[in-house]
């Protein structure tokens, strides 16, 4: 089983223009409305792909049935922490033109320090039943920065895999707790190793550093330039594929959740990067935070190329 952790859960409202022109007129042509978060994502596609899976999440109170009803739509049973609030609303426009996304996040509701504990101690509730945990996505204020670190701490003594997918603080602070597998995206690896990483081999060299200190595999996506992956075999490279691109929300949630599927399967690292973009490929032709189903993944796999490079 794999257990997802969303602290910060949201909705999703993707607008689809054609040529964004900043300050002026815009016409829309289309709105999609998606109950979202990492690790609901990460979790959704888990279940859509036949993975067994659970999500523990923060359930906003003025929204209560929301996130559960989603859920349970979906097939993902979970435990819901109910705090006090509203979710949050994301506003993601989209350009058909350029593939390019524009999001506006919201923070998201404070918690308390009580509503942080009942957190911790459901994840630790689960660790025991998972062959990972996926801590994933950001938080919202009140959740400190060391939160995901002592978990991965938690997770790690308990002999369980250690899955971080998160950015800034939580990230620097997440990797030093060493965690089995990160997914940083090109930005967010050169936030944690602070420099700029402004070719293929600059990033293999980041992510090899971080392979030094412990971290056993590292993927980092690249948007259009691809994806690479890394472990103590090797680093392989993932081209980028030629589709039609209707929705880039959720991808990287998706990468997550093929990476999983090859834990499962216990493939090699050229295998599993495979199946990684290849579920990332099957979401991002889907609308919205749609993410990919059995039949995205059948049709996809096959157009991914991979290649060893060191």
């Amino acid at each position: 089983m794999f257990t997802t952790l969303t602290l910060n859960p949201c909705i999703d409202r993707t607008t689809y223009i054609r040529g964004l022109t900043y300050g002026e007129y815009n016409a829309v042509v289309q709105s999609n409305v998606d109950i979202s978060g990492k690790g609901i994502n990460v979790s959704v596609c888990c279940a859509q792909l036949g993975l067994p899976t659970h999500a523990v999440y923060y359930n906003y109170l003025n929204d209560k049935d929301t996130v559960p009803g989603f859920l349970a739509e979906k097939g993902v049973p979970g435990t819901a922490i109910d705090v006090p609030g509203s979710i949050r609303m994301n506003i993601k426009l989209f350009d058909l033109e350029s593939s390019v996304m524009t999001e506006c996040n919201e923070k998201g509701t404070p918690v308390s320090e009580e509503a942080v504990q009942m957190a911790y101690d459901a994840v630790l509730d689960q660790i025991d039943a998972s062959t990972a945990v996926i801590l994933t996505g950001s938080v919202p204020p009140g959740v400190p920065t060391d939160f995901y670190y002592k978990l991965i701490l938690e997770i790690k003594k308990r002999g369980k895999i250690a899955f971080l997918d998160a950015d800034k603080d939580l990230l620097i602070k997440g990797v030093e707790a060493i965690p089995d597998y990160i997914k940083p995206n090109r930005s967010e690896l050169q936030r944690l190793v602070g420099r700029e990483l402004r070719s293929n081999d600059a990033i293999i060299d980041a992510a090899q550093d971080l392979l030094r200190k412990g971290i056993k595999h590292i993927c980092v996506s690249m948007g259009g330039d691809g994806a690479l992956m890394c472990d103590e075999t090797g680093v392989v490279y993932a081209k980028p594929s030629k589709i039609d691109v209707r929705g880039v929300q959720g991808a990287g949630d998706s990468l997550v959740t093929g990476i999983l599927m090859a834990i499962t399967e216990e493939l090699g690292l050229e295998d599993t990067l495979r199946y990684a973009v290849a579920v990332a490929n099957g979401s991002l032709i889907r609308e919205g935070t749609l993410m990919c189903t059995p039949e995205n993944f059948r049709m996809m796999l096959p157009l991914v190329e991979v290649e060893r490079i060191r």
